[in-house]
């Protein structure tokens, strides 16, 4: 197995810090939010009360008091926060210098824009630093992301947030599909196969094995494939086979010989979802 992606992950505790920082701090702020929460319910009527009296009384320590179903909602909202660029229509992109084919500079730029109708925002490629996101090509088939805005603690400080390994690829859709996938975990998406409504059943000996050949150790393949995120991780709850952020799986993976082949589009379900996430009509 190769040219698969090793997305890095959120951390809970950062991103919830990030939300009372941002969106904390004045009932109107609080107001915007619960008006613009994806419309998914993140903000019940019992936790806007706990949110409402903590900015009331300056005291966040009050958000621990809420019950489990509406921290576990605070969870999900604050990394969807965290993740989505906000109040965005370009994100600077910068691929740093190669040896290999210069038309694919050309090809990123278009099909990382492919997204662009179903988030209102256009990457906007520079030749030279600074860049909010900044690419390095390789010819590996390695390829890997910091999910959303993560990215900017690092490309602030010119180190290379993103991953493409099509160096040598020919086919256009081998080009196509790892650019569609990194750039969707550049925009906040994580891997579709890690959903909790996900209803997979590895042979997990296989998978290691196969993963095993291409230079996976035993924990890298439990941490990208195996590993199922909490519903307060996810920023989609249904389950999208079709998905471009979900991997290929061959029917020996599975114990029931459900598989997944190599999706090189946006599914309806990506389009649909990235339009509710960045309020896009």
């Amino acid at each position: 197995m190769s040219g698969l992606c090793l997305a890095i992950d959120t951390d809970i505790t950062v991103a919830i810090n990030e939300l009372v920082r941002s969106e904390f701090r004045t009932l109107d702020g609080l107001q915007l939010l619960n008006e613009s929460a994806l419309g998914r319910e993140l903000i019940t009527t019992s936790s806007y009360e706990v949110i409402k009296s903590a900015i009331e009384r300056h005291d966040y320590t009050l958000l621990h008091r809420m019950d489990h179903a509406n921290s576990q909602k605070l969870c999900e909202l604050a990394l969807i926060k965290s993740n989505m660029w906000e109040n965005k229509t370009e994100i600077i992109v910068h691929i740093l210098p190669h040896l290999f084919d210069r038309g694919l500079n050309a090809l990123i730029e278009k099909y990382a824009n492919e997204w662009a109708p179903y988030t209102g925002i256009t990457f906007h490629f520079v030749d030279t630093l600074p860049a909010e996101i900044i690419i390095e090509l390789n010819g590996n088939s390695v390829h890997s992301s910091y999910i959303g805005k993560n990215a900017l603690q690092f490309s602030q400080r010119g180190i290379a947030t993103m991953k493409l390994g099509i160096g040598v690829e020919r086919q256009l859709e081998s080009i196509r599909r790892p650019i569609l996938h990194e750039f969707g975990h550049a925009l906040g998406c994580i891997h579709e196969h890690q959903s909790p409504a996900s209803p997979i059943q590895w042979k997990e000996p296989v998978v290691i094995r196969t993963y095993g050949i291409a230079g996976w150790d035993e924990p890298k393949v439990r941490h990208n494939v195996f590993r199922q995120y909490t519903k307060s991780e996810v920023t989609n709850s249904k389950f999208d086979p079709t998905s471009i952020m979900i991997y290929p799986i061959p029917a020996d993976f599975t114990q029931d010989g459900y598989n997944v082949p190599w999706n090189t589009q946006l599914s309806a379900n990506d389009k649909v979802f990235m339009r509710k996430a960045y309020s896009v009509i």
